[in-house]
């Protein structure tokens, strides 16, 4: 066997080469967000089924309070929508206005970047 010729081979051979004869590939740099989040996931609906179970309150008590809950968190979603939509309206109205006041046609707008120089 030539030495020279085995060492040259060995040179040229990287870590892919290797991963790939015993049926491996490097993990990309992105793997790791799915099983972390199915695995936040799954933590997540087991201590929510632990705390149902092991809640000192009553049933009925615990099913008033997460009424209650849902309750608070549905206006507070509702008051942040509403908000949301009155700033969006005010938003659409304000630019309706300034291009009712540029003379609201889109040729005159495109006529007058025409002439701009860059």
């Amino acid at each position: 066997m030539n030495i020279r010729k085995y060492l040259s081979n060995v040179r040229d051979t990287d870590l892919d080469d290797v991963l790939g004869v015993v049926g491996l590939q490097k993990r990309g740099s992105g793997d790791w967000v799915f099983p972390m989040l199915a695995g936040l996931g799954a933590g997540m609906a087991i201590g929510a089924g632990l705390v149902f179970f092991l809640t000192p309150y009553r049933g009925q008590e615990a099913r008033e309070k997460v009424r209650k809950g849902a309750q608070d968190a549905q206006r507070m979603l509702n008051d942040k929508v509403s908000m949301l939509s009155d700033k969006v309206g005010q938003i659409a109205s304000k630019e309706e206005s300034t291009s009712e006041a540029s003379g609201g046609d889109k040729a005159g707008v495109g006529a007058t970047t025409a002439h701009r120089s860059y």
